[in-house]
């Protein structure tokens, strides 16, 4: 049985969440704060291209989190001008 690494390459997947993140004007600190990953893992993960399954979840559900609040936040504030 071959052994497979513990966090497998998920390069294509961060490159996604990455351009996402950039198009949406999310700071990568904001971004590290809602996955509630540290800044050193996830400057590592954007560096090697390696994480865990439950990493890159976390990240794309960081992603949503914040596009959300945006949008209740500009639709509270568009009902009350």
């Amino acid at each position: 049985m071959q052994r497979t690494p513990y966090r497998p390459d998920q390069n294509a997947a961060l490159t996604r969440i990455e351009e996402r993140r950039a198009a949406l004007g999310i700071s990568f600190q904001e971004l590290a704060l809602a996955a509630d990953i540290s800044l050193a893992t996830y400057r590592r993960l954007r560096n090697c291209g390696r994480a865990s399954d439950a990493q890159v979840k976390a990240l794309r559900f960081a992603i949503r989190t914040i596009e959300r609040r945006r949008r209740d936040t500009a639709g509270m504030f568009g009902a009350m001008a």
